[in-house]
């Protein structure tokens, strides 16, 4: 009775040593996108995009109010400007 499978169909054993392994994982790389080096340089990416992104927002919400401030002098100032003086003696308004 002979083998059921072909020659070259039948399962081989593979690399068994650690430099065999080794070979053996390599042989598969195809790029370094999911090594761990790269995995963490992501994630040290990805940490840099939400610290900046929260700088950002910080920067946004600082300018606002400084605006707001401006503003409300400005708006102060205006309004102190536009009123006539309250308080007049004999007639005649003192600034």
């Amino acid at each position: 009775m002979s083998d059921p499978l072909p020659p070259q169909a039948k399962p081989r054993p593979g690399a068994r040593t650690p430099e065999g392994l080794e070979r053996c994982r390599k042989a598969t790389w195809k790029h370094g996108r999911r090594s761990a080096e790269a995995i963490a340089g992501q994630r040290l990416r990805g940490q840099a995009r939400r610290i900046v992104a929260d700088l950002d927002a910080l920067i946004r919400e600082a300018e606002a109010a400084c605006v707001e401030l401006e503003m409300g002098a400005d708006l102060a100032d205006a309004v102190a400007e536009s009123q006539p003086p309250t308080c007049h003696e004999g007639g005649r308004f003192i600034d």
